[in-house]
């Protein structure tokens, strides 16, 4: 998990990037460099509605199509390479040609990586893609929360 320690209910690898809240690349840069496995999934903190299906869904789809990974497509049809799995090999070459080109990873959107991969779109069921980026959305996220719990 990329960000500040915090306590979790399963053992958790925690990391930060460098520097800290460098952006999406530098994060994944620092996560990236502790996966062993041939896939790794990435996961928005904005992303309230991820299920362990949704996540096994996309790791299939990666593993089972030789794309170098999947990613959601949200309700309204916008990919969100922010919540993917993608080839660890994939990423870490993608990664190295863009600090190459760029000089740095701090401040690049993710999707100067994600656009030289060849992927796979995964379309949304079951509205897991809802995306926190609004206040508006949060409240919207909250209010099915609250309706779900009771």
């Amino acid at each position: 998990m990329v960000g500040p320690h915090r306590a979790t209910v399963r053992p958790v690898d925690h990391v930060r990037e460098s520097p800290v809240h460098g952006g999406p690349l530098a994060a994944l840069a620092a996560g990236v460099s502790r996966v062993r496995a041939p896939f790794v999934v990435v996961l928005a903190a904005d992303l309230p509605f991820v299920r362990q299906e949704t996540v096994a869904e996309l790791l299939r789809q990666a593993a089972g199509s030789g794309a170098e990974g999947a990613v959601m497509l949200e309700t309204q049809g916008r990919d969100n390479p922010l919540f993917a799995a993608y080839r660890t090999a994939a990423v870490r070459r993608g990664l190295a040609l863009t600090l190459a080109r760029h000089g740095v990873l701090t401040g690049l959107p993710i999707r100067v990586l994600t656009r030289a991969l060849a992927l796979r779109y995964v379309p949304d069921v079951g509205g897991v893609s809802v995306d926190c980026d609004t206040w508006e959305v949060v409240a919207l996220a909250r209010a099915i929360l609250k309706t779900n719990a009771g």
